[in-house]
């Protein structure tokens, strides 16, 4: 009796399995199922058969591999920036708008269909799809060179092939201010050509150390400290004549911005707005426009009667820059380190907090919101790289108002904790730079890093909280 009280017990746990089957099943699956127990197939082998036989075929699947990063507070892209944009007719924002509902992007299409049939446009693909990070360096040069025999400070060559493969994919991408072949070929070959043990550990060469000890102090908030090592460079510039003065002005602009515009459009395909992927094209895309706000945006102080082109050169540039920011993001994202785009996010921040005022509508205040916060999540992914970029952060949320610093809390989870621990920024920070273009050089004080982390950096916070805890807007 007990034999047939387990066996009964057992028939009745599969016969409920079969049930639930037939309740969770899609519909076609559910029939086929419901036809084979009609057909007398044993329903303990129909429940196998679906059990089992959906992990294999779970199993037997490539799993997906194609990304992209979702905005932080509006997942839209706002409204002033989707007419007459090149950037977005761009296979990379096709790509990055992917894959709901079905809807494939075109370049998505041919990675499906040429997976198997063109191995090449494949791989030509997959850059659009996947994030700059994801990447490894491929370098026979590199798999070559034993670092142990240029520095004492580590004998783990696998560790610090690693650590240069990084700094090739990340730092060198901006500040390449040695040739990288030359500089490998020597360190492998034990020649002292393009390579010393001051190479392997800071710097190439004496010209170069000026550089790359500047960029290294610049991106601590040093400036000031490393201007040092730049002092020799601007003499020779000087000699040079590479800094005498001239004419400016809009006929200036003029020209320097139609020569700009002759090597823009004569760029080669790969670097064209329709194809650009990688870190080092947007970088290319956004310096240019960076070079057009600085030309023309100046120009907009000179009276009431001005010409219409520098505000519609300077619109332009912001529209642009702004689309690079975000498809940059959607791509790559902004928690993997990258020098140069801590520049873009601040010329884009800085003008979106000037924007915000209480007379600002209501449709214009969201996008400007939007693009805020997508800024200030940016320099908060990057401070955990570098100083400069902590230093702007706090320069952003200081600047913001305490509706919208309440926003960027909830939608970056952008955390105070750090803030109890971290010495007093003003006392770190020495720094000349501008950090957004300045209009009237009399103001130039004013936009310096040094001055606004001593005026926002140690913004207390309080204000914020207060705001968030009445703050209904999250409802």
């Amino acid at each position: 009796m007990k034999r047939n009280y387990k066996g009964l017990r057992k028939q009745l746990g599969t016969n409920a399995e079969f049930v639930d089957l037939l309740k969770n099943l899609p519909y076609q699956d559910a029939q086929v199922a419901l036809r084979s127990f009609r057909s007398g197939t044993d329903i303990a082998s129909i429940v196998s058969h679906f059990k089992v036989g959906n992990i294999l075929l779970e199993m037997a699947v490539s799993p997906e591999t194609r990304f992209r990063y979702v905005f932080p507070y509006r997942s839209e892209l706002p409204q002033d920036i989707m007419l007459d944009n090149p950037y977005l007719d761009s296979t990379i924002y096709e790509s990055a708008t992917l894959y709901s509902g079905g809807q494939f992007p075109t370049c998505a299409k041919n990675l499906n269909t040429t997976k198997a049939g063109n191995p090449s446009c494949s791989e030509h693909q997959k850059p659009y799809l996947h994030p700059f990070h994801a990447t490894q360096v491929i370098d026979p040069l590199l798999s070559a060179v034993r670092p142990s025999s240029w520095t004492a400070v580590c004998s783990d060559d696998v560790l610090m092939r690693d650590l240069l493969a990084g700094f090739l994919r990340c730092e060198y991408q901006f500040t390449a201010a040695f040739q990288k072949d030359y500089f490998l070929e020597d360190m492998s070959c034990q020649q002292s050509e393009f390579c010393s043990q001051l190479l392997v550990n800071i710097v190439l060469a004496y010209s170069c150390a000026a550089i790359l000890f500047n960029v290294f102090y610049n991106l601590c908030g040093l400036d000031e400290v490393g201007q040092r090592y730049i002092t020799h460079a601007v003499d020779l510039a000087h000699k040079i004549c590479l800094f005498d003065v001239s004419v400016t002005g809009l006929e200036k602009a003029g020209e320097l911005q139609s020569q700009l515009q002759s090597w823009f459009t004569g760029l080669a395909r790969p670097l064209r707005p329709r194809t650009i992927v990688l870190p080092g094209h947007f970088q290319l895309h956004m310096y240019y426009h960076h070079l057009i706000l600085a030309m023309y945006e100046p120009l907009l102080e000179t009276g009431a009667n001005q010409p219409s082109l520098p505000l519609q050169m300077v619109t332009a540039a912001r529209k642009y820059l702004q689309t690079l920011v975000r498809l940059y993001y959607l791509r790559h994202g902004f928690d993997a380190m990258n020098l140069f785009i801590v520049i873009p996010l601040m010329l884009v921040g800085a003008y979106c907090i000037d924007s915000i005022n209480e007379q600002t509508p209501e449709p214009s205040l969201e996008a400007l919101r939007s693009t805020l916060i997508l800024v200030a999540k940016g320099l908060a992914g990057q401070r955990r790289s570098h100083y400069l970029a902590n230093a702007l952060f706090r320069v952003v949320r200081g600047r913001m108002r305490p509706r919208e610093a309440a926003l960027l809390r909830y939608a970056a989870d952008a955390n105070e904790e750090e803030d109890v621990v971290e010495p007093p920024m003003a006392q770190a920070v020495r720094s000349h730079w501008p950090v957004s273009v300045v209009r009237n050089l009399r103001d130039v004080d004013s936009y310096t890093l040094t001055n606004l982390v001593e005026s926002y950096a140690q913004l207390n916070v309080e204000e914020v909280d207060a705001a968030s805890e009445g703050d209904d807007c999250f409802q």
